[in-house]
């Protein structure tokens, strides 16, 4: 999906977001911004839509390698 990575571009140098990804919501692909914490800044910068597709923040926390 495109807007997933012109997203992904646009907020990967924030320390906070652990990965975007796509998931089905309510029958329709939406983006997920995966954030290790809640930042009320980041979550600011994070557009509610990109090319008409929605955008959800998650907060799940850090992310480690098992």
């Amino acid at each position: 999906m495109e807007a997933r990575e012109k997203i992904k571009k646009k907020i990967e140098k924030y320390p906070e977001v652990n990965g975007v990804g796509i998931k089905e919501e309510d029958n329709e692909q939406i983006i997920v911004v995966y954030l290790s914490s809640e930042n009320k800044s980041v979550r600011e910068k994070i557009p509610q839509t990109i090319e008409g597709i929605k955008i959800k923040i998650e907060v799940v926390g850090e992310i480690k390698p098992l």
